[in-house]
């Protein structure tokens, strides 16, 4: 592991420089909700994000119910990041909230899926 230590300093640093403070919220601690009931979120913390788009073409696709591929962005944090599938984070950009629906782990840094969250953080 000693070999990636350079990569991910010089990922970190760069990912602090490009990227923009953003909060991360995660639910609240309430185990059980009542059906409606909108959960509630905390700030656990904020980290620098980047924000990778893919094409704004509007790809309608049997499996994607015609979502358009803008609205689920990838976004990349520290590999040192408390970042959670399910977790809120609200981009310091743009100020919208995303949903982390998948992340992946690298020895640089970390990888999430996230869609437009369209409840309330």
């Amino acid at each position: 592991m000693a070999t990636f230590d350079a990569y991910r300093s010089e990922a970190s640093a760069k990912i602090q420089a490009a990227g923009y403070a953003s909060e991360i919220r995660r639910e609240a601690g309430s185990t059980s909700r009542r059906y409606g009931s909108r959960p509630t979120f905390s700030t656990v913390g904020t980290e620098s994000v980047l924000v990778v788009h893919r094409s704004r073409r509007a790809g309608i696709d049997r499996t994607r119910m015609g979502d358009v591929r803008s609205d689920e962005p990838l976004m990349v944090f520290t590999r040192d990041a408390d970042i959670q599938e399910d977790d809120r984070v609200v981009y310091g950009l743009d100020g919208l909230s995303y949903r982390v629906l998948a992340k992946t782990i690298y020895p640089t840094h970390v990888e999430a899926r996230v869609q437009v969250s369209h409840e309330e953080a």
